[in-house]
C-alpha cells in the first residue's frame, strides 16, 4: 500500500535591504533611520508566514562586516537607487546569492519639502526644524521595489506619502518629544505601509492565496497623540487617487497616497 507523502510547502527567500542600513547611528537622536525601521517590519510579518522568509537586519549587517566584498558592493547598490533611483542587478545577484535568496526586496524612506526636491531623513529633517524657524511643508516619502535577481527584472513596485504639515508641528525639543515622534513614525510603518508591502510581494509569488492581514480595531487617533505629534492618523487604508496631493488644512493630520 502506498502512502502519498504529504508535498513539502515552497518557500521563497528575500533579502529586505534597507538604503540606509549602513547608516549606524548616524543621526543626532541615534535613532534608527526610517527605511531601517519600515525594513525590520516587513521582515518581522515576512517571517510570520510559511510563505516568504528574511534574513533580520542583525544577520544581514553580520554578514556584511564579514566579507568587505558583500559590503563594498551593498554601499554601491544602495547608493545608487537611493541617489537617483538607478538599480545595479548585478550587484543586487550577488547580495541575493549570498543570502541563498532569488529576490530583493529594496526599501527606501525619505522627507522632502514643498520647497526643493532635497531628501533628507527624517530625523534630519526633525533636528533642522527644532533649530530654526523654517516654515515649510514636509512630505515623507516611502517606497519599495521587488526584484527577481534571476531574471533581472521589477516583480512589483509601490510608493507611500504622507504629508508631516509645517515645521510648527514637526519639533522636538528634547529627548522626550524625539522619541515621542519615533513611536509615531513606528505606528505609521507597522500598522498601514509594512502590512500593505508584505501582502503585495506575498502576491507576486502566490497569486490569488493570501488572507489579508488583519488590522487592529480602529482607534480614536487623539487617544494616541494628545501632544499632537506629527504622524498622527487614521488606521485605515485610503483609496488611491488619480489627482495630485492636495493642500493640507490640518496640519496635525497627515494624507497616505499609495501608488502601485
Amino acid at each position: 500500500m502506498l502512502i502519498p507523502q504529504a508535498a513539502e510547502a515552497i518557500t521563497f527567500n528575500v533579502v529586505v535591504l534597507p538604503v540606509d542600513i549602513l547608516n549606524v547611528c548616524n543621526n543626532y537622536y541615534c535613532f534608527p533611520e526610517a527605511s531601517e525601521v519600515l525594513a525590520q517590519d516587513i521582515i518581522q510579518n515576512f517571517n510570520k508566514t510559511n510563505k516568504v522568509k528574511s534574513p533580520d537586519l542583525y544577520e544581514i549587517r553580520a554578514a556584511l562586516a564579514a566579507n568587505d566584498d558583500l559590503y563594498d558592493t551593498t554601499a554601491a547598490v544602495v547608493r545608487k537607487f537611493d541617489y537617483n533611483n538607478n538599480i545595479d542587478y548585478a550587484g543586487l545577484k550577488k547580495i541575493a546569492k549570498s543570502f541563498d535568496a532569488k529576490s530583493v526586496l529594496l526599501v527606501s524612506s525619505v522627507v522632502v519639502t514643498n520647497k526643493n526636491l532635497i531628501k533628507r531623513s527624517i530625523w534630519e529633517v526633525l533636528e533642522i526644524s527644532s533649530a530654526f524657524d523654517i516654515e515649510q511643508s514636509y512630505t515623507l516619502e516611502s517606497g519599495a521595489v521587488l526584484l527577481d535577481n534571476v531574471n533581472d527584472i521589477v516583480m512589483w513596485n509601490g510608493s507611500y506619502k504622507r504629508i508631516l504639515g509645517k515645521n510648527s508641528g514637526f519639533i522636538a525639543r528634547n529627548a522626550s518629544q524625539a522619541n515621542s515622534k519615533l513611536d509615531a513614525l513606528r505606528m505609521y510603518f507597522s500598522d498601514m505601509v509594512a502590512q500593505d508591502i508584505t501582502q503585495n510581494v506575498i502576491l507576486r509569488f502566490f497569486p490569488k492565496t493570501i488572507t489579508p492581514l488583519e488590522r487592529k480595531q480602529k482607534t480614536d487617533k487623539k487617544e494616541i497623540y494628545k501632544d499632537g505629534s506629527m504622524l498622527r492618523f487614521e488606521k485605515t487604508l485610503p483609496k488611491p487617487k488619480e489627482e495630485s496631493v492636495p493642500q493640507v488644512q490640518d496640519e496635525d493630520i497627515g494624507e497616505m497616497i499609495f501608488g502601485i
